[in-house]
């Protein structure tokens, strides 16, 4: 029972940890200097953490970091592992993996739909006929264009093609891995 009260403690802790985190990343987001004494007092408890993850390169995209995704993964793994304990469950090496995969799947589902929608808005401008600029995104979602069409052998092609062939392509392969990847979370879940 004091290893269970004990647990349950710990998993509210981290829970107030992980919206610290969370506050402290959305923060970052805005450039107002009413919000710097926040953003001093929030890093200095999250940064440490935060820190331990920013050294990896393959997490930022241009102007976009996310490393702090991996942050969260790894706190929602701890989370989960003490909430389990808490609750008199037994935490088994496939449980493990199946909170890891759906945090890293959430992610990748998450970043799916944001391409998604981004192509949509994409596709509504251009037949309209109007040019949209989002910045370092544009770069990244011809680069999206240019590798689903490479898939399919056009390296020449009409950008509203390419934008619908991406977006259906891109729709399809969220739509089969959300299933792939229920089923494996499903599966390891109980093991």
């Amino acid at each position: 029972m004091i290893f269970q009260n004990t647990m349950f403690v710990l998993t509210k802790i981290l829970q107030f940890y992980s919206l610290l985190l969370f506050i402290r990343v959305i923060l970052t987001w805005f450039n107002n200097p009413a919000l710097d004494k926040p953003k001093q007092y929030l890093g200095a408890v999250v940064d440490p953490y935060l820190d331990k993850f920013r050294g990896f390169e393959w997490l930022r995209f241009g102007m976009l970091d996310f490393s702090p995704v991996l942050a969260f993964i790894l706190l929602g793994l701890a989370i989960h592992i003490t909430s389990a304990l808490a609750a008199g469950q037994s935490v088994t090496i496939g449980l493990v993996f199946a909170v890891l995969l759906n945090d890293i799947w959430g992610f990748a589902a998450f970043f799916m739909n944001l391409i998604i929608l981004m192509l949509i808005v994409f596709l509504v401008a251009n037949l309209m006929g109007r040019n949209i600029m989002l910045g370092g995104l544009n770069n990244l979602l011809y680069r999206i264009t240019d590798r689903v069409m490479a898939i399919f052998g056009q390296q020449s092609y009409h950008m509203t093609k390419g934008i619908i062939v991406s977006l259906v392509t891109i729709l399809i392969l969220r739509i089969l891995l959300g299933y792939g990847f229920g089923w494996l979370i499903h599966f390891l879940s109980r093991l």
